[in-house]
């Protein structure tokens, strides 16, 4: 490629798309008109392009800020990322790469210090808990998504934004375990917190690096 991308042999990245993050000495006006002027050149510039991949170059730039923290996702090619990261406005740019969750793994005969990691007490099986049990809070859960219609969330489980695909709902599993685990009122640790479901990764647990971020952002 010949320009300062910061990892390019990352693990799977996607061809072609990047995340761009801007210097935070610049004001948001700058930063605003730099980000109108590259989605009007994207817009334009990628219609009927491929990726190094075959897929279609995509004409949506997604923009995200948190505080003084500001960055764009977008699919471009060589001329056009240049263009992108000669602007004094750009700190850099990173290749946007798909992720996965882990697999769960066991280890036996493990030391009390490890076990106590993933078991409150040994030979106990009383949980203690504040009666206010989570009850007016509200856990975003940036995962999978939430089978909200669960009889272990009791209604307190909503979809509120999907950042990987048009099925809203939880079509792996892993985040109605991780909403389980804070909220559900068996094995969850507040039996009364509300859960929100925010969606970055699909029915194979992966998504990408921006998608996250979008998730984050939301």
């Amino acid at each position: 490629l010949g320009l300062p991308v910061s990892n390019p042999n990352a693990k799977d990245v996607i061809p072609d798309r990047y995340i761009v993050v801007y210097n935070s000495s610049f004001g948001d006006d700058k930063i605003n008109t730099h980000q109108s002027n590259i989605m009007t050149k994207i817009a334009k510039r990628n219609i009927g392009k491929r990726s190094l991949d075959g897929r279609s170059l995509s004409t949506k730039v997604n923009t995200f800020q948190m505080g003084k923290w500001r960055a764009m996702a977008l699919e471009a090619d060589s001329r056009m990322l240049g263009e992108i990261f000669a602007a004094d406005e750009v700190s850099y740019i990173e290749q946007d790469a798909r992720i996965s969750i882990n697999a769960i793994a066991s280890q036996s005969d493990a030391p009390s210090g490890l076990v106590r990691l993933s078991h409150a007490r040994t030979g106990s099986s009383t949980y203690l808990f504040d009666t206010s049990a989570g009850e007016g809070i509200t856990a975003f859960i940036v995962d999978t998504g939430i089978l909200v219609t669960h009889s272990e969330f009791q209604g307190r489980a909503t979809f509120a934004a999907n950042f990987v695909n048009n099925v809203d709902t939880d079509e792996n599993g892993h985040g109605s375990h991780v909403a389980g685990t804070i909220g559900g009122r068996t094995f969850g640790v507040a039996k009364r917190v509300n859960l929100v479901a925010v969606k970055v990764l699909d029915a194979d647990g992966s998504g990408t690096n921006s998608g996250v971020i979008a998730g984050m952002n939301f």
